[in-house]
């Protein structure tokens, strides 16, 4: 990890910056994403299990097993990132992508949807949603140290 404002080298474990002395773990959104993170994560192996018992039935496997190890990816990557402001940007990008068929899937056939069915489906788009904000605080964070360098 580098230091933003001097661009010093900064082992993982460090929460200050032996150059400078600045603080570098400054990131209020870390808490949203290791939960956000952990229920993602939870979320990933669930789909994977109704992927495959949904494939034993005859249903495709393909498509949701890549959109679950989305879920599984998405999770361990906030776990991972939640400290690190400037990987932020990178953790918004993922997350629209988590949240999208969240909002296809149910549009595509509302209809027919039973209530329980749209609760998943509300869970998996809030989780999501949560992930964004503590994403999004963090960019807010790194962007005014960013500014504060220039």
């Amino acid at each position: 990890m580098q230091c933003i404002y001097c661009n010093e080298y900064i082992p993982k474990e460090n929460n200050f910056c032996g150059k400078c002395g600045k603080n570098i773990t400054a990131a209020p959104g870390r808490i949203w994403l290791l939960v956000t993170g952990i229920l993602s994560t939870i979320l990933g192996v669930i789909l994977v299990l109704i992927s495959i018992v949904n494939f034993n039935h005859g249903a495709s496997l393909i498509l949701p097993l890549i959109y679950s190890c989305l879920w599984i990816f998405g999770g361990i990557m906030g776990i991972t990132h939640r400290k690190m402001p400037e990987k932020s940007a990178f953790l918004m990008v993922l997350i629209v992508f988590l949240a999208l068929p969240s909002l296809i899937f149910p549009a595509i056939g509302i209809v027919h949807l039973a209530i329980r069915v749209l609760v998943v489906y509300l869970i998996y788009f809030a989780v999501p949603v949560c992930y964004f904000v503590g994403a999004y605080k963090n960019y807010i964070e790194y962007s005014k140290q960013k500014a504060e360098v220039l």
